[in-house]
């Protein structure tokens, strides 16, 4: 079973090898308009909300969801108060038959001392199509159809403004109708820019 460090050392070979491949690439002025999100995900990964417990990851057994999204920025000072968020919208959609879902939510992007590499953190809400009450190992009770949804990424941007990253997402009820088993999902993103 894979664990969340080998899949981070992919990461950090795969982002070498881009810089290898391309060398060193100036960051965006500016954020794209639009942003193109598609990546392979592993469906159930972890058993609750942040990963921060060995003993409660799943592992990625089930590499078994597409993710599709899109990022759009918004007009120059645009929820400026809220440091000026992107908008996320997207969905997860497992092709084994399992939970999907799909997500509407702001998402803010910052690049670590000047490199091309990145961490963006996304919050807002979620719908998905799985079991509310009635679900039987391994579907999930998710309490009610309308969720929050979190999701965090690490990246780099290694190619005209082209990116790379492993995201972990996240959507659960905050207890506000139980049960709440929550859904936590984590793979790899291709960002591609459209101008």
């Amino acid at each position: 079973m894979l664990r969340p460090v080998p899949v981070l050392a992919v990461l950090v070979i795969v982002t070498g090898a881009a810089f290898l491949l391309f060398g060193p690439q100036p960051l965006p002025s500016k954020a794209p308009a639009l942003e193109i999100r598609t990546g392979p995900f592993a469906h159930d990964v972890y058993e609750g909300f942040l990963p921060v417990l060995a003993r409660r990851w799943k592992g990625f057994s089930r590499p078994e969801d597409e993710q599709f999204g899109l990022s759009a920025a918004l007009p120059d000072g645009a929820l400026g108060l809220l440091g000026s968020p992107r908008i996320d919208t997207g969905g997860t959609f497992n092709t084994k038959g399992y939970e999907n879902q799909a997500h509407l939510a702001a998402s803010w992007r910052g690049y670590l001392f000047g490199s091309p590499l990145f961490v963006e953190g996304t919050f807002g809400g979620g719908l998905h199509d799985g079991h509310l009450l009635d679900g039987q190992k391994p579907d999930r009770n998710m309490g009610c159809r309308i969720n929050f949804y979190e999701s965090l990424s690490v990246g780099v941007t290694f190619w005209n403004g082209w990116s790379l990253a492993i995201s972990y997402e996240h959507m659960s009820n905050a207890d506000l109708c139980p049960p709440n088993e929550g859904l936590s999902n984590m793979g790899f993103r291709i960002i591609a820019p459209i101008e």
